[in-house]
């Protein structure tokens, strides 16, 4: 987190920035601190909790136990020496903020899970420790080596990635001093005082309404019948999101932009017999509208079953089913309107009969595509 951001947050808040920045300690330099800033003040992924398992020192957590909690993530590893001084370290600081609503959690490496629990109790640990006995739960979090500490705040959003080990008491005792309110507030100070992005090229510039316009606004109806996939309506995107995507054509631009995701397979029947539907859709809203195509298939799979077929819109892969799976997409074809802010506003089948007129609804909705039409006329 940079010092300029870091003061207008805690102006925000009534705290000094100076002090603040001084320590709050950051691990990374260049582009890895680069990545990790851009994950602070953005909503952390609940249901990456549960990638996790087995769990020492506790059942395992979830969303609804961790509600309104500030959350430290410990990764370590029982064959990495630095990790012991972060378990002594992450362990004082469960002794000293737990009543005030601190929950620590050890993430252990996929490997080398036969000697965590003899490591954790050489190191008097009484806080979670769980097995993210996949790999994917670390990867997600995008640290750089053990050990690596991240906080989340009482509104669910990633607000210190990588601290240094030395940083973690001040993390702790800043984010227990806040209320749920607050952690909200200074989200919302965080990105109001972030850069406006440019729009494109030609466009103006087009600066993204506060998550005050898209929490006023009037979505339409969410779907209420049966899905074949988790129901993440109202929710962000989980999974990383399109961060991990591959694509196969150009890469659009989605800024101030409404967005659907169509999981499909090149062997699916009622795939193929959506895409016409989803490319005329695509032509008549190609100002407001991004439909982007995402298989898990192999790339020469898809990309010779689209050398074949006129599609007319962006197509991506979804690398080891990375977002299929975050969603529990059971069966397809499958379709997630986004809104611009990245959040899913409705979810089905695009055979829908309700499908092109939620699109369109949510696009009349949108406050980050009324900006980005209102800075196109400008520029």
């Amino acid at each position: 987190m940079n010092r300029t951001l870091l003061a207008v947050v805690a102006a925000s808040l009534g705290l000094a920035a100076p002090a603040l920045s001084q320590e709050v300690r950051l691990e990374g330099r260049g582009a890895h601190r680069e990545k990790m800033d851009a994950t602070h003040f953005t909503p952390f992924d609940q249901s990456q909790w549960r990638k996790l398992g087995p769990w020492l020192n506790a059942s395992p957590l979830n969303a609804d136990s961790l509600k309104n909690k500030v959350v430290c993530i410990v990764t370590w590893a029982s064959w990495n020496n630095a990790s012991a001084r972060a378990l002594v370290a992450a362990q004082e600081a469960h002794e000293k903020y737990a009543s005030q609503g601190l929950v620590v959690i050890g993430v252990h490496d996929k490997n080398g899970w036969d000697k965590a629990a003899q490591t954790a109790a050489a190191s008097k640990v009484a806080f979670p420790i769980a097995h993210d006995n996949t790999g994917e739960f670390l990867k997600d979090l995008g640290g750089d080596a053990h050990p690596d500490v991240f906080f989340i705040d009482r509104a669910g959003n990633m607000r210190f990635a990588d601290v240094m080990t030395e940083g973690i008491d001040s993390a702790a005792a800043m984010l227990v001093a806040e209320t749920d309110e607050q952690a909200k507030a200074a989200a919302e100070a965080a990105r109001q005082a972030k850069p406006a992005p440019t729009a494109g090229k030609g466009r103006g510039r087009y600066t993204p309404p506060p998550a005050s316009a898209y929490a006023a606004a009037k979505w339409p109806a969410q779907n209420s019948g049966q899905l074949s996939a988790a129901n993440f309506q109202g929710k962000p995107l989980p999974g990383g999101g399109l961060g991990q995507a591959k694509y196969l054509t150009d890469q659009p631009d989605r800024d101030g932009k409404v967005t659907v995701i169509d999981f499909w397979a090149t062997w699916c029947g009622p795939c193929i017999a959506a895409m016409p539907k989803l490319e005329a859709l695509q032509k008549e809203l190609q100002s407001d509208l991004v439909i982007i195509g995402l298989s898990n298939e192999a790339e020469g799979t898809v990309k010779q079953f689209l050398d074949k077929r006129s599609h007319g819109y962006p197509q991506a892969l979804d690398p080891n089913r990375r977002l299929s799976n975050a969603m529990s997409v059971r069966g397809i074809p499958h379709v997630v309107i986004l809104s611009s802010d990245g959040v899913i506003r409705w979810q089905g089948n695009p055979h829908d009969g309700k499908f092109a007129d939620t699109v369109k609804a949510v696009i009349a909705a949108d406050p980050g595509v009324a900006a980005r039409r209102a800075a196109e006329k400008k520029g």
